[in-house]
């Protein structure tokens, strides 16, 4: 898959699933494909993660990016690899992880939150460095972070309304992680799936700074 921005191997945007069945995530997946999405993230914190992770492979990898969040060890990177994921997304740095992610040919996303942090993950292979949680931090600290680190690719994720996510774009980050932020409220809980797909499109449009339709 092409990346959106050119500088990124990652979307504009991540959407992350914590707490859905699987079900419910594939059938929220083909409603947010449809709007424009095209990566999602399947924390392993959500009962059945590796389930999730197979339905969006087998449905959509040719046209979305499909990735595991919350991977903390060698041995989740494996589960997740077997299981069609081809990003790992950590909350944390670790080398053995990254270069794991790295031998399986998969995009390695380590969280990271000062510049020190950042840093290690790039020398350690790191293609892109998650900042979190970036809502708490605000587009001001991302902006001094990312000042004397210019070649280091930001993903920004961790509370992250669709306004803020235009701010860290327009900031500079590459990508945005978007949760309950996107996810939140109870469309996806009631499948009122005509409901959640405007709201998904409204977040999309206001993240690119476009005006949301009503």
């Amino acid at each position: 898959m092409k990346p959106e921005t050119g500088r990124s191997p990652v979307p504009t945007m991540v959407v992350i699933f914590r707490g859905p069945s699987p079900e419910d995530i594939a059938t929220a997946a083909e409603h947010l494909v449809a709007v424009g999405y095209r990566a999602f993230e399947v924390s392993l914190t959500t009962p059945d993660a590796l389930t999730a992770i197979r339905l969006l492979a087998a449905a959509f990898e040719d046209v979305a990016l499909i990735g595991a969040g919350t991977v903390r060890s060698v041995e989740d990177v494996a589960r997740v690899r077997e299981a069609g994921a081809r990003m790992a997304i950590s909350p944390v740095t670790s080398g053995p992880v990254i270069a794991a992610a790295k031998a399986n040919g998969m995009l390695a996303v380590p969280g990271a939150y000062t510049p020190t942090e950042a840093v290690c993950a790039r020398e350690h292979g790191a293609d892109l460095v998650k900042l979190f949680p970036a809502a708490s931090a605000g587009v001001d600290y991302f902006r001094m972070v990312r000042e004397p680190l210019p070649d280091v690719p930001f993903l920004v994720t961790g509370g992250v309304d669709a306004p803020m996510a235009h701010e860290f774009l327009q900031a500079g980050a590459v990508s945005v992680g978007v949760g309950h932020k996107l996810l939140g409220g109870d469309h996806l809980e009631k499948h009122d799936w005509a409901a959640f797909k405007r709201q998904a499109a409204r977040y999309l449009a206001v993240a690119h700074g476009e005006s949301a339709a009503s």
